[in-house]
């Protein structure tokens, strides 16, 4: 149990909350952990949205689909922070995206409606319910202004200056594999390794794997 309240330091669903008050928590909210190997979902789009998940260990991506087979990435969730909370506190019955484990991965998953139970006697998870939603809305704010852009290249760009921005470095590393950077940005995947050599080339930028260095900021 220690091990899982060490897990759970620094998730901002539990801020403000001592860690010796979390195992009444946990219980009331019927919290339990899942193992979900890589490539495996965890919730479906269009599933009933009755449960809420903390990356425990691992990482997860929110996936949706059109009718064509088309995925897009709408965001990489890295430990320990929660997915589906806005959709339980929405009210909607179904999750708009699918969750996928992008890596082997440890979930703490929670009743949503043990949650809404729950919020009525601590207002704190309220208050940190309502920093996540905004924070979470800022980024889906950040990748509409990447699907706005034209070019993969100018697309490219923008996004490894933000993350460079973000990381405070020319030198950072990004959350996703190249097929997952090609979904979140909605390009091709082969047009994307093309304009990332051509850039490099250029001068403009070095990198290996995820692993970049941007050389013209």
């Amino acid at each position: 149990m220690k091990i899982l309240f060490d897990k759970l330091n620094g998730c901002p669903l539990f801020s403000g909350i001592p860690e010796q008050e979390l195992p009444e928590l946990l219980d009331r909210l019927e919290a339990a952990v899942g193992v979900y190997e890589k490539n495996t979902t965890i919730f479906w789009e269009g599933g009933r949205a009755d449960t809420v998940g903390i990356v425990l260990s691992g990482g997860v991506h929110i996936v949706q689909e059109d009718c064509w087979g088309n995925r897009s990435v709408i965001a990489r969730i890295d430990a320990p922070q929660p997915f589906g909370e806005a959709c339980a506190f929405a009210g909607v019955d179904c999750f708009p995206a699918s969750v996928i484990a992008e890596s082997r991965s440890e979930i703490l998953l929670i009743s949503v409606q043990k949650m809404l139970d729950t919020l009525g006697d601590d207002p704190r998870i309220i208050q940190n319910i309502l920093r996540l939603i905004a924070g979470k809305n800022l980024l889906l704010k950040e990748k509409i202004e990447y699907l706005s852009i034209r070019t993969t290249k100018e697309k490219l760009m923008a996004y490894l200056v933000a993350q460079a921005k973000a990381q405070g470095s020319r030198r950072f590393t990004i959350p996703f594999d190249r097929q997952a950077l090609a979904d979140y940005l909605g390009v091709e995947r082969s047009a994307m390794s093309a304009e990332l050599g051509k850039l490099r080339a250029e001068g403009k930028i070095n990198f290996k794997r995820n692993y970049f260095e941007i050389l013209c900021l």
